[in-house]
């Protein structure tokens, strides 16, 4: 099934980052690719032209999680 425009998934560093319309702007829901579980941070934005903003921002959350010894 095609998304809308703009809508996406992006695989990123063993993540599933999906690109989402939240209201007005953006949501990033970041899953992991086995599909077992997602982060709990959800960047988003109330601002249609801050989708790369978003995406950028999810990526980063992403690059910490997977530096974290935590995890």
């Amino acid at each position: 099934m095609a998304l809308p425009p703009g809508e996406e998934d992006i695989d990123y560093n063993g993540f599933r980052l999906e690109v989402r319309r939240f209201g007005s702007g953006w949501r990033i829901l970041i899953y992991s690719l086995d599909g077992i579980y997602g982060l709990e941070k959800n960047p988003n934005t109330r601002q249609y032209g801050e989708r790369n903003k978003v995406v950028a921002e999810a990526k980063a959350l992403v690059d910490q999680h997977r530096a974290s010894p935590e995890r």
